[in-house]
């Protein structure tokens, strides 16, 4: 009985010890591919190892420098579009997409000769021309999406659009000088197609400018006025002087509008004079404006201009003058407007209402003197207006104005489609 038992134990040992020694065996091909594993692992690590070390190539630090500029591009403006989101943002200048395409490894590059003009002295009235010449020293296609002048007197001419590289190209100029005296510098805005913040250049016309006859001040401002306050005999004096070696000898004196009248004095008998012009009741509501024209008696030249104006206010005046509205609107709005009494009496207001019941309106004294009103409208959410639109009113005790309107208007809201861009077909190498 033990003999039996001693023989089935070791049949069950030798038995383990096969299937153990099997099983190490079949592990063995999967340690030696883990070992092969890492060692591929290894040669390709020392093989990217060895690329960073080695130096680029030419066109692979142009082909790296590009990308980087178009990120950079794209990260100023996802910026700037973050930053003109916003309500009351101010808005930059539209400028076209690019219509070139660029290349793999293309990065065009801009250079003026002479990106600042100085045009020395010139007289007033003699127009200021000069051509900017620049050249594409990259090695892309250059293009000029937009030349913004800035101000309204100086003015771009047709310029060159897509420069290829080595090539020039040129941008006319033209700045107006009938007005302004002394030192001037205006400024130029170039928009092309390079990648990232070398996109804009910025040129400058600057000189100095001298007038043959200067005023100070300038014109003959008498300013917002209120109907109580205009007066018979209200006056603006002004210095005139003249800049020319021979001396004027002041002729004819007219106006353009009869609520202006001026008469000249001399200072320095052909230098220099005053000027006295007379505001010359009634005045029509609003702006009401003239030239004052001088002969200079001094030959080639022409009449000496000196623009008067004086702006006069209603009895009442509401700020804004109307309500205007979209079409379409995400929730209930609330507008204000501000009711100026400009009289010497008191202003009460009474049968404030609306052509819509669905108009809700509110007005309160703002300062208790009975000066300035603050009138609150509330929009419904629903509220559409007919085609004619509908007025808020109210009546008042100034016998002027015994009733005072507010347009309500609405307006479409423009969903037109973005505009396509155009991408011209790639050409063939040769």
């Amino acid at each position: 009985m033990f003999e039996k038992w001693m023989r089935v134990t070791l049949v069950v040992a030798l038995s383990l010890s096969v299937a153990g020694l099997a099983a190490v065996n079949a592990d063995e091909p999967k340690k030696e591919e883990m070992k092969e594993v890492k060692a591929d692992e290894k040669k390709a690590d020392d093989k990217k190892a060895e690329a960073e070390k080695k130096p680029m190539t030419s066109a692979e630090k142009m082909e790296a420098a590009r990308k980087a500029a178009i990120k950079s591009r794209d990260r100023i403006r996802s910026t700037n579009q973050s930053k003109g989101a916003g309500k009351g943002a101010r808005k930059g200048p539209q400028i076209p997409e690019p219509t070139v395409k660029l290349e793999p490894g293309q990065t065009p590059a801009i250079k003026f000769d002479t990106p600042i003009y100085d045009f020395g002295k010139v007289k007033g009235g003699t127009d200021v021309v000069h051509d900017f010449f620049f050249t594409n020293v990259g090695n892309g296609p250059l293009e000029v999406l937009k030349v913004k002048p800035g101000c309204g007197c100086t003015t771009a001419g047709e310029h060159d659009r897509v420069v290829q590289p080595g090539e020039t190209g040129k941008i006319p100029i033209r700045m107006n000088t009938k007005k302004g005296a002394g030192k001037v510098t205006k400024p130029v805005t170039v928009y092309t197609n390079i990648p990232g913040t070398q996109s804009q250049v910025r040129l400058q016309i600057t000189g100095e400018l001298w007038q043959p006859f200067d005023t100070s001040p300038r014109n003959a401002a008498f300013g917002r006025l209120t109907p109580d306050k205009v007066e018979e005999g209200m006056v603006r004096k002004l210095t005139l002087t003249n800049n020319l070696d021979d001396k004027m000898t002041p002729g004819k004196i007219s106006s353009t509008s009869e609520n202006f009248k001026a008469e000249i004095k001399p200072i320095v008998e052909g230098k220099q004079y005053e000027v006295v012009v007379t505001l010359v009741p009634p005045l029509a509501k609003g702006n009401n404006t003239g030239i004052i024209k001088i002969e200079s008696g001094i030959e080639g030249q022409g009449d000496i201009e000196i623009r008067a104006y004086a702006f006069l206010t209603s009895p009442i005046d509401v700020s804004p003058a109307e309500l205007v509205l979209t079409d379409t609107r995400p929730s209930e709005l609330t507008r204000k407007f501000y009711i100026n009494n400009n009289g010497k009496e008191e202003l009460e207001i009474t049968n404030l209402k609306s052509t819509n019941e669905k108009l809700k309106l509110e007005i309160s004294d703002l300062r208790g003197n009975k000066k300035i009103y603050q009138l609150v409208v509330t929009i419904p959410q629903d509220y559409v207006a007919p085609p004619q639109g509908d007025t808020i009113s109210f009546n008042t005790n100034n016998e002027s104005m015994k009733e005072v309107k507010i347009p309500v208007k609405t307006r479409a809201v423009n969903r037109t489609a973005p505009r396509a861009t155009f991408t011209p077909p790639a050409t063939k190498k040769e």
